[in-house]
């Protein structure tokens, strides 16, 4: 069971670690195709972190239990606990912080014609 909690606590970081670096760098390649390939390494890289960060410590408390052992269950329960408590705290933060939308308002609708100078008419006649 330890290899398995410190494989998961260890690992997944490393690969958010790459693939975060992967995703900031902005490296220049002659050919669209390379620039492709190297959006779809870091997209695997993000996603295997993802799918690790949840199916490892499930794995985990799922083998702990059927072995009976109530300490690792009990620390992989408290370790999908705290990831659970991290994915809520970063999605409050990414909630927080989205684009504020445009103040763009909307053009007014002409109720009443005032004459100006200038020789422009008054719409609609």
């Amino acid at each position: 069971m330890r290899p398995l909690f410190y494989g998961w606590l260890y690992g997944v970081p490393f690969l958010l670690i790459v693939g975060w670096v992967r995703r900031a760098s902005s490296p220049e390649f002659g050919d669209p195709a390379q620039a492709a390939h190297y959006g779809e390494v870091t997209l695997r890289y993000l996603i295997a972190a993802l799918v690790l960060n949840i199916a490892v410590p499930l794995i985990g408390m799922a083998v702990a239990w059927r072995l009976r052992d109530q300490e690792w269950t009990a620390r992989f329960v408290r370790s999908l606990w705290w990831m659970a408590g991290l994915l809520f705290l970063q999605w409050m933060i990414v909630a927080s912080s989205a684009v504020p939308p445009s103040n763009v308002e909307p053009v007014p609708e002409v109720t009443r014609c005032i004459p100006i100078s200038g020789g422009r008419q008054c719409p609609g006649g």
